[in-house]
C-alpha cells in the first residue's frame, strides 16, 4: 500500500502536466466559443471552428497575462486557477464586443447562398443591408472602433505576458513547497521505491517506525516457537538467538541468523532481513 501511493506521488508531476494541457484545450475552445459569437456574417463550419480556435488562443494568452488583475489570497482559488479564468472571461467578452463591430459590415456574399433553403430569409435581410453600406468599409466608425479595441486590448496583453504558467509550480509553491524541496521529496520517494523497504507491509513499517531510535528501549532475550520458525522458512536459515523490543503497543522481533545476518519481523508476519 505504502509502496502503491509513493508511486501515485511519484507520477503526480506527469498527471499535472496532463491535467494542464487538457486545460488549455478546453480554454481555447470554450472561450474561443464565447468570443466568436461576436462574428456577425456567415462563415461555413470550418471556417468557423478555425476562426473559434485563433480567438481561443488569443483570449487564453491575454486572459493569463490579465490574470495578475484578478489576484485572490485563496489557496483554493490559486489551485484551480480562478484569476486566470476571470482573466480569460473578461478576454473573451472583449473579443466577442470588438469582433461584432468590425464584421457588422461586411456582406454575406455567395457562400451563404449556396444554402439558400436553410437561410433563405436572413440573406434577403443581409443583402438589403448590405445596400445601404458605404463603398469604403473600413473607414466606417464601427469597424475602426472595433479594430482599435481588438488590436490595442491584445498589444497591452502581450506587453503584460509573462509566459504561460506552470501548474505544478502553481500548485506546489501554494502548498508553500519550494522546487528545490520538490526534487528532494522525489529524490527521497525514488530512493524508498529503489530499497526494500518498499514491499514491506503497514504493519512492519509502523513496528520499525515505532521503536527506532527510541531511546531507553533495549532488546530483550526472546523465545517463540511460532516466529523462529516463520523468519527460518522465510529465510532459509537457521535462527541463533531472538530479541524483542517493545514501544506503544508493537513488538518488533529481531533474529540473530547462523550467517550474522540480524532479521526483523513481527509477532504474525516476516519483515526483512539486513
Amino acid at each position: 500500500m505504502v509502496g502503491s501511493l509513493a508511486g501515485i506521488f511519484q507520477m503526480l508531476p506527469a498527471l499535472l502536466n496532463l491535467t494542464q494541457i487538457a486545460f488549455y484545450i478546453v480554454s481555447i475552445v470554450f472561450f474561443g466559443w464565447i468570443a466568436v459569437l461576436g462574428y456577425r456574417s456567415f462563415l461555413p463550419k470550418l471556417k468557423r471552428l478555425g476562426l473559434q480556435i485563433v480567438l481561443g488562443a488569443i483570449s487564453m494568452v491575454c486572459g493569463i497575462s490579465l490574470s495578475a488583475f484578478f489576484q485572490y489570497n485563496n489557496i483554493l482559488y490559486q489551485i484551480l486557477w480562478v484569476d486566470k479564468l476571470v482573466g480569460m472571461l473578461v478576454t473573451s467578452i472583449v473579443l466577442l464586443i470588438s469582433m461584432r463591430l468590425m464584421t457588422q459590415c461586411i456582406p454575406y456574399g455567395p457562400t451563404l447562398r449556396e444554402h439558400i433553403k436553410r437561410l433563405q430569409e436572413k440573406l434577403e435581410k443581409r443583402e438589403d443591408r448590405n445596400a445601404k453600406m458605404p463603398e469604403n468599409r473600413l473607414r466606417h466608425p464601427a469597424t475602426i472602433a472595433g479594430l482599435v479595441i481588438f488590436i490595442g486590448f491584445i498589444a497591452f496583453s502581450l506587453i503584460n505576458f509573462r509566459g504561460f504558467p506552470d501548474m505544478k509550480q502553481s500548485i506546489f509553491s501554494s502548498l508553500g513547497i519550494s522546487d528545490s524541496e520538490m526534487a528532494k521529496i522525489n529524490e527521497a520517494m525514488q530512493q524508498f521505491l529503489n530499497s526494500p523497504f518498499a514491499n514491506l507491509s503497514a504493519g512492519c513499517l509502523s513496528s520499525l517506525e515505532e521503536v527506532q531510535g527510541k531511546e531507553g528501549l533495549r532488546e530483550v532475550t526472546f523465545e517463540d516457537a511460532a516466529i523462529k520458525s516463520m523468519v527460518e522458512a522465510a529465510t532459509g536459515e537457521p535462527v541463533s538467538e531472538m530479541y524483542k523490543m517493545e514501544s506503544g503497543g508493537r513488538t518488533l522481533v529481531i533474529a540473530a541468523m547462523s550467517s550474522g545476518k540480524r532479521c526483523f519481523a513481527t509477532p504474525t508476519e516476516f519483515c526483512i532481513c539486513s
